[in-house]
């Protein structure tokens, strides 16, 4: 899934192609992302965006391969996906903030 990487790429493509080309390669794959779903836009454009952007719903307990050493009630526990979201944002922001990282142009 791109949700998984796609927080890390952003600090990756800065350090080593610069602001404005990230801002660019960016900029692309948002297009192709348009145009890819265009079809759907185009036919019904609010359940498109509603339905792609939905963090209420909730996963199903037999799905899950990472998670399956826990109790299914604490799996669909409303604090257990807060936590693992804000774990997620603290990894991403923590090495910045520890190590002191320079994103600037390459050298």
């Amino acid at each position: 899934n791109v949700m998984l990487f796609a927080p890390g790429l952003p600090f990756i493509l800065i350090a080593e192609t610069g602001f404005l080309r990230t801002c660019i390669y960016i900029g692309i794959c948002g297009a192709i992302q348009l145009l890819l779903g265009l079809p759907f836009l185009m036919e019904n454009p609010i359940g498109y965006i509603k339905m792609s952007f939905d963090l209420s719903r909730q996963f199903f307990f037999k799905w899950t391969v990472n998670y399956r050493f826990l109790p299914e009630e604490i799996f669909h526990s409303r604090y257990f996906h807060v936590s693992l979201l804000a774990l997620h944002i603290s990894l991403l922001i923590g090495p910045d903030k520890m190590f002191h990282l320079d994103f600037g142009p390459p050298p």
